[in-house]
């Protein structure tokens, strides 16, 4: 092996498992909640599944805002469900045939608490996708 590959490996190493860490953290279930709402933001996000995938945030603040989910794949075989669940338990289903694309929106004010958003795989094997979650 090189002498740079030697030395350049562990730093690859390393920065490979900071990356999986974080976006591991980001899709755990029952991971810490992420505080948004005291200013507009957006958080993005990509993972796969073959059955439900779990993020959930706190909302914290500005009455102001409103809130849009959005799931997008790229396999016209395969289905994504979009369940988004309020403070107060209340749930929100999205399932649209023949599309690539859930969205879901809410206009201000929003509840404070606990948001918990899932992607169902309503097909079958894994299906990849992104997400993005902005309060603005």
């Amino acid at each position: 092996m090189k002498d740079w590959m030697k030395a350049a490996a562990p730093i690859a190493l390393a920065a490979v498992l900071v990356v999986v860490t974080l976006a591991a953290s980001r899709q755990a279930p029952g991971a810490a909640a992420e505080c948004m709402g005291d200013q507009p933001e957006s958080i993005g996000m990509s993972g796969s599944t073959s059955s439900t995938s779990t993020y959930q945030f706190e909302f914290c603040s500005d009455p102001t805002l409103d809130l849009q989910v959005l799931v997008n794949w790229g396999n016209v075989k395969k289905d994504l469900g979009l369940r988004v669940t309020e403070p107060n338990g209340t749930q929100h289903w999205i399932d649209h045939q023949d599309t690539l694309t859930e969205s879901y929106f809410q206009p201000a004010p929003l509840p404070e608490g606990s948001w918990t958003v899932e992607v169902v795989n309503m097909s079958s094997g894994m299906v990849k996708y992104s997400q993005s979650i902005t309060v603005d």
